[in-house]
């Protein structure tokens, strides 16, 4: 009797299971369809449009534009990186990049230097923070996008660069040639203790070796103590 219990239990567990198994695999098929149709749906269109459309429309700013779309549907920090900003990816997953060691930033309508990081090759060209460039080897800058001037300055490590700029005091522009070097990036900018154990660390990015430098400046601030 108990072996009939047990097969009949085991048996009606195998067709529950089953069917569990069935009922999650037709979930998981449906989302592969839905996905699967809309690229079918995007594509016609997106193609429909490049071929037919009375004026004639950029294949690649239009690609960008539908994937700007999608992503707006998102959170803010969700954003598409494409192969022109490949050294920020390389920044953020080694902490590493090409360049010459400056942050710079738009204020008004002119790109300026915001800092200089030490013992890089701008400090050591005697770039200063206030800066402000106007040229970049050949390419003026005083119309083009910020994030558009970042791909300018960065580049592989032993490439040279030169940069025009204005400074206060200065009639005429200064120019500076330098050669990109390794840039290591620190995202921990300043640690120290502000307080009787109160410790404040200004942690300005998040770099793959983010965890680590956090760690050994709390390892350090704790000898402090």
């Amino acid at each position: 009797m108990r072996k009939k219990i047990f097969f009949f239990s085991f048996g009606l567990f195998a067709f529950l299971l089953l069917v569990g198994f069935e009922f999650f695999q037709s979930q998981k098929d449906d989302i592969f369809f839905k996905i699967d149709k809309s690229i079918e749906i995007f594509g016609k269109i997106y193609k429909e449009v490049l071929l037919n459309y009375v004026d004639e429309v950029d294949p690649e700013k239009f690609m960008r534009a539908g994937i700007k779309g999608m992503l707006n549907q998102l959170d803010p920090y969700t954003v598409f990186i494409d192969e022109k900003h490949r050294e920020e990816v390389d920044a953020l997953t080694t902490g590493k990049y090409g360049g010459i060691g400056v942050s710079i930033s738009k204020i008004d309508t002119q790109v300026v230097v915001v800092k200089v990081l030490k013992d890089y090759p701008a400090d050591k060209a005697g770039l200063k923070v206030g800066d402000v460039i106007i040229q970049i080897d050949s390419i003026s800058v005083d119309d083009k996008p910020l994030e558009e001037v970042r791909t300018y300055m960065v580049g592989k490590a032993g490439t040279p660069i030169k940069l025009k700029v204005l400074r206060e005091g200065f009639e005429n522009p200064l120019v500076f040639e330098m050669t990109r070097a390794e840039i290591e990036v620190k995202n921990i900018a300043y640690y120290n203790f502000i307080d009787d154990g109160i410790a404040y660390i200004k942690l300005e990015r998040f770099s793959r070796n983010a965890g680590e430098e956090l760690r050994q400046a709390i390892k350090k601030l704790a000898s402090k103590e």
